[in-house]
């Protein structure tokens, strides 16, 4: 995390950041595909989720080969063996989504590991364009609220799933089961989490909560006592990355309204 954030408790403003964060979750996305190749399927579809560092993100283990991380600060792909040496590298700049896969999938064939990465989602020929500035902002503020969602998840006590990236909205999550013996998507859970977005309805980022009542089949909305600045937007919650960014200390005030929103929906699910 920067030194401005960790020194005042602040947090940047977000401006003008749309094309650099288009970059960064395609490259993200990228390396999802190629995680989806190597391992096995899992509960909650978590094959498709990614994990989140301080710089970016990276995937489970692919086989014998390491894992592959993408740094947003340097703009660079690479895979890292179990010995913590770089096998190739990859910078994104310059690139499109579709010149980026061929050469990811070049370097996998160099190492017996021919990959079939045939998605229409890796197909676009449009630029990446990448400002350092905006990328850096965009690590320091996704390890600013993954740090704060693992913490808070670190509070509650029950069945859990990892907190992961979901390339495909970018956004990253955890779910909380309310039986330890009932884990799948048609169970009853909540799920906690943050969107950097790509959604043109949030221009900026936003914390998201719902409540699912497998039973039932419907999502539950408790409308009265809601936390300060929190909404709903159909079935789920909405807590602006601007209403968190002006509180005095914003990390324990995004922390505190899921809190207040698992305690208001634990008891209302079957």
């Amino acid at each position: 995390m920067s030194e401005l954030i960790m020194s005042s408790n602040k947090l940047p403003d977000i401006t003008n950041w749309s094309k650099t964060r288009v970059a960064l979750r395609s490259a993200s996305h990228l390396i999802k595909h190629i995680q989806v190749k190597f391992i096995e399927s899992k509960s909650m579809q978590l094959e498709h989720g990614i994990s989140i560092n301080k710089n970016g993100v990276y995937t489970d283990n692919l086989g014998d080969l390491g894992r592959l991380f993408f740094n947003f600060r340097s703009g660079e792909i690479y895979l890292e063996n179990y010995s913590k040496e770089k096998v190739f590298s990859i910078d994104i700049k310059g690139k499109n989504i579709s010149s980026l896969t061929s050469e990811i999938k070049s370097k996998f064939k160099d190492l017996g590991k021919d990959i079939i990465l045939d998605s229409d989602e890796l197909k676009g020929t449009e630029s990446f364009e990448f400002s350092s500035d905006d990328s850096n902002r965009a690590a320091d503020i996704l390890w600013y609220f993954y740090s704060a969602l693992a913490r808070f998840r670190s509070k509650l006590f029950g069945a859990m799933s990892p907190v992961v990236m979901w390339t495909h909205h970018f956004d990253f999550a955890f779910v909380f089961f309310t039986s330890p013996e009932k884990r799948t998507e048609q169970d009853s859970h909540m799920c906690f989490g943050f969107a950097p977005t790509l959604d043109e309805s949030y221009k900026n980022p936003y914390a998201y909560f719902y409540a699912w009542d497998g039973p039932k089949k419907e999502y539950v909305k408790v409308e009265e006592d809601l936390p300060e600045n929190v909404s709903w937007n159909k079935t789920f919650t909405v807590l602006k990355y601007d209403d968190v960014k002006k509180d005095e200390h914003p990390a324990e005030f995004f922390e505190d309204h899921f809190m207040k929103l698992f305690d208001l929906h634990v008891s209302k699910l079957s």
